[in-house]
């Protein structure tokens, strides 16, 4: 058996991106529906998932991406030290590395991913070893 506060309260709206407490019961009010519970804001630390980036070989198309997770979604990508090789760039909005490989080497780039959290965003760096063969 289900009752009308169970139904109401699985429909409650989604918490993400909401600045302080949320609702977390909800019942049928005078006016409508009104939150008789609240609940604090979970957060999770930033932080880039991936740890390593694909090689790649001089003279050929090369893509590969920084992904990453928690803090408040929305995340901007900027290359904080060392650099890409030639020919590659790091797209802000998506963490794409997309290119043709002009060049071949060792490449030591570190990454920087800020998320949307208002008034203060959150950022972390992972630094990346990119090894790009020489044309054969």
């Amino acid at each position: 058996l289900v009752t009308q506060m169970e139904i109401v309260h699985s429909m409650a709206p989604d918490r993400r991106g909401r600045p302080g407490s949320t609702c977390d019961s909800w019942a049928p009010g005078p006016s409508g529906v009104v939150c008789t519970a609240t609940m604090a804001l979970v957060t999770y630390p930033l932080e880039i998932m991936a740890t390593t980036l694909a090689d790649g070989t001089q003279g050929r198309n090369y893509r590969d991406e920084v992904i990453a997770e928690g803090g408040r979604p929305r995340y901007s990508y900027t290359i904080e030290q060392g650099s890409l090789p030639r020919g590659l760039r790091l797209h802000r909005k998506t963490g794409e590395i997309t290119g043709h490989l002009a060049s071949s080497g060792t490449y030591t780039v570190t990454i920087k991913a800020t998320d949307s959290t208002m008034p203060a965003a959150l950022t972390t760096t992972q630094t990346f070893s990119l090894d790009v063969a020489a044309r054969s």
